[in-house]
């Protein structure tokens, strides 16, 4: 079965104008990639500007929505201009920031620097609610995604494309020599093959291990589209589908058959004992998926070992404090020793040759995931083709780095040193991880909010399943233990004024902001076994949704969420009354845990217990879910799982049996959630090894 492009719909500065009240309401808060994705998105449903009409009779919550985005920051036009406003009314002062904490940040900083907000708002637009994913310079790994989902369910729509903006300061800069600033968005709606649409087609190769986007016919191999598209950064692709596209429907001599294919060529992973037979089982699919190495920083400390103790240490046990480099702030779950442990980070980095950008050992995200991913490798027993999955954090400021630009040179001039940024890149994490470890093949980054790192394993199990890659290094690092990071939470007045973060409780009040990375090995059960590696649980089932909803609200009665669940179950081939445990997603926010607790009572309807660990080691964001999941490990280990710290009283509007001590565990399947700003839902079944 082949995937047809229905309708297509694009944005760019040209026709970027739309006359729906709402969305223009919403411009203010989105970066000029969200908005031309939002209208992309918009006309690709209504088929404005393809070959094909929506008229399919499915409803808008029915359709997937997979997207690349790009690290655009700045909601308006001009950075700058944000940027010297908040230097003005003191929202960048740190004496400001140290007296009175987190009244003083401009609101709009914190939406300035989340590019999960382009899936976020184009969803909540368009209303789409299935299955989605938001990929950092994904858009290849968006299209592969929605085909993939066609092919497994043929009656369901999705919505595959990209947006991204260099149309601001910070961009510009950063731009190679001699590119020019572009901007686009080219979402493309897709369906089962029908007659008279344009097809796609996946091929998958060994021959390289960078995806690019050709269109051929049986007479020509192929033809590139993509080298002048550089200007457009994470949408240059899709700009280049668009090409061939046109080329097609133009009826262009070298597209006489009416179809193209996008043509990724792919590495496919294959370590020297692997023989003919072991190629000829990832054709057809590699079995389960399982993890068998996991490595972890956390509040408790610097590895897993560290974590998992922290956890069963006692009722209430938590790591929640002050934090000296934060002063004025609520207590958060910040690493201890960080400063020695960072120390240990980069020391092994620079050993094993990885060359960063000046100033990039400031990140703590890059921190968290050297020591994580080492630690995964390690007790993994040092594999080599590794795929690599991997969660990011929503924020890229260095805030040390706005405050020495108090002046009114706000943007430097190049040349005027290494040591300036205005933001991080994304990818330091990544580009660590490569360098260091044997990665190669399938690279994907995820940029979904604080579902990432449950996106990350997920979107390894698939990988494994389906036979593209043997062996995955996945999960998540984040840090929003900066200023910048707390006052912008604060502001959304999702962190507790007390400090005390305390899931499904009477008394809750908001998060904990945490920080810290896990990352896990997954591997097919063959791998596994055939190298005799320890396997620490398998990942069974999966699933994602889409609240579109509110950029930082859930969706209330968590239907969306309970989407998500469900999917993850169907996949594993389990009723809910074969779920043992449930590890929530549990903030401690009044509107969020009351909307899974909703959730799980229709899915469950049975008295399951249900734990949170963000009141032990805070939320840390992107890599809250693979935090949770190292943790719900040590179930398997030691035959016993930990409780909710800050959990006492029970609340009628939560209604679930939330587990409050360490208690004995039998082994069952365990559901784990994730759901982050933007609506982004996510939901895994790991059962026992």
């Amino acid at each position: 079965m082949r995937a047809s492009i229905l309708a297509i719909g694009t944005a760019d500065a040209a026709s970027d104008t739309t006359d729906d009240p709402a969305l223009i309401k919403a411009r203010r808060m989105m970066s000029r990639g969200a908005w031309l994705a939002a209208l992309a998105m918009l006309r690709a449903l209504d088929g404005q500007t393809g070959s094909g009409q929506r008229g399919s009779g499915q409803a808008p919550e029915e359709i997937a929505a997979f997207l690349g985005v790009g690290a655009s920051a700045g909601s308006l036009p001009d950075l700058h201009r944000i940027l010297r406003a908040s230097m003005q009314d003191g929202a960048l002062s740190l004496p400001l920031f140290a007296t009175k904490g987190v009244a003083a940040c401009n609101p709009l900083l914190a939406f300035q620097l989340m590019n999960n907000f382009t899936l976020c708002h184009g969803a909540i637009r368009c209303g789409v609610q299935g299955p989605n994913g938001a990929f950092y310079g994904g858009a290849a790994q968006a299209l592969r995604e929605a085909v993939r989902l066609i092919n497994e369910e043929p009656e369901r729509l999705a919505l595959a494309g990209a947006a991204d903006s260099a149309h601001h300061p910070v961009t510009r800069l950063e731009l190679p020599a001699g590119v020019e600033p572009q901007e686009a968005a080219v979402v493309l709606l897709l369906g089962r093959e029908r007659a008279g649409t344009v097809t796609v087609e996946i091929d998958a190769t060994d021959t390289a291990d960078v995806a690019s986007l050709r269109y051929a016919t049986d007479a020509t191999d192929a033809t590139d589209a993509t080298d002048a598209t550089a200007g457009y950064l994470a949408a240059a692709e899709a700009v280049a589908w668009l090409a061939a596209i046109r080329a097609v429907e133009a009826g262009a001599p070298e597209a006489r058959a009416g179809r193209f294919r996008f043509s990724y060529r792919i590495s496919v992973i294959r370590s020297a004992a692997d023989s003919a037979g072991g190629a000829g089982r990832r054709a057809g699919g590699a079995g389960r998926a399982v993890i068998t190495g996991v490595g972890a920083v956390s509040a408790f400390g610097v590895g897993i070992g560290r974590l998992w103790e922290g956890l069963l240490s006692g009722d209430g046990a938590t790591a929640i404090r002050s934090v000296p480099h934060l002063p004025g702030f609520p207590p958060s779950g910040a690493v201890p020793e960080a400063e020695a442990a960072a120390r240990a980070a980069e020391a092994a980095a620079r050993a094993a040759g990885v060359s960063l950008p000046a100033g990039a050992w400031r990140d703590r995200r890059l921190w968290w995931a050297v020591l994580a991913a080492r630690e995964a490798w390690e007790e993994a027993g040092r594999p080599g083709g590794l795929a690599l999955s991997l969660g990011l954090g929503l924020e890229q400021a260095f805030l040390e780095d706005f405050l020495p630009l108090e002046g009114t040179e706000l943007i430097p001039r190049p040349g005027a040193g290494g040591e300036i940024r205005y933001r991080s890149p994304m990818d330091l994490p990544a580009r660590a991880l490569q360098a260091m470890l044997p990665v190669g093949g399938l690279r994907l980054l995820h940029a979904s909010a604080c579902a990432a790192g449950t996106l990350a394993l997920a979107q390894a199990a698939a990988w494994v399943e389906r036979g593209e890659a043997e062996r995955v290094l996945c999960g998540a690092a984040d840090s929003m233990l900066n200023p910048l990071g707390m006052a912008g939470l604060g502001r959304l007045g999702v962190i507790s004024p007390r400090g005390a973060c305390r899931p499904f409780d009477l008394r809750r009040d908001g998060i904990s902001v945490g920080e810290g990375a896990a990352i896990f090995v997954v591997e097919s059960e063959y791998s596994a076994v055939s190298r005799g590696a320890p396997i620490l649980a398998r990942l069974t089932g999966r699933g994602s949704s889409q609240d579109a909803w509110a950029p930082t609200a859930p969706r209330p009665g968590g239907t969306a969420a309970e989407a998500a669940m469900r999917a993850a179950l169907r996949r594993a081939g389990l009723r809910p009354d074969q779920i043992a445990h449930v590890n929530a997603h549990g903030t401690g926010t009044p509107p969020n845990d009351e909307a899974e607790a909703a959730a799980l009572q229709r899915l469950l309807q049975c008295d399951r217990p249900v734990s949170s660990y963000k009141g032990a080691i805070g939320h840390a964001m992107a890599a809250a879910g693979a935090l949770e999941i190292a943790g719900c490990l040590v179930g398997w280990r030691r035959g016993v799982l930990p409780g909710t710290a800050g959990f006492e009283r029970a609340d009628g509007r939560c209604p679930a049996a939330v587990q409050a001590a360490a208690a004995a565990f039998s082994g069952g399947p365990i559901l784990k959630n994730s759901f982050g700003f933007g609506g982004q839902n996510a939901s895994i079944v790991l059962e026992a090894p």
